[in-house]
């Protein structure tokens, strides 16, 4: 269905990943929330693993799965230095922590 990330991924593999969360992003807006999530299933390259990871998780408060959520915000910051999760990634888990996502 999307066939332009293949065709992105031959020609250059940072801008189909960036395309790819992109357009997850934009089926979020429309609520299509599994849609986003099938789009990121995979692998990614250790330089986009943290955004993809933080994008699922956001996906999946969307849809209220929590304890998912946090498993992927933990998998984004894991892959972050420690002054980079600093900022709003935390702030992320630690609403999970209170239940306010």
């Amino acid at each position: 269905e999307y066939i332009i990330f293949g065709r992105l991924n031959e020609i250059n593999a940072t801008l189909g990943e960036v395309a790819r969360q992109r357009l997850a992003q934009v089926l979020a807006a429309q609520n299509k929330v599994d849609e986003a999530l099938k789009l990121l299933e995979g692998d990614s390259d250790k330089a986009f693993l943290a955004s993809r990871e933080e994008l699922k998780g956001d996906l999946l408060v969307q849809q209220g799965r929590t304890d998912d959520a946090r498993a992927a915000y933990e998998k984004a910051k894991a892959a972050l230095s420690d002054e980079a999760a600093v900022g709003g990634l935390q702030i992320k888990l630690d609403d999970l922590a209170k239940g306010d996502a």
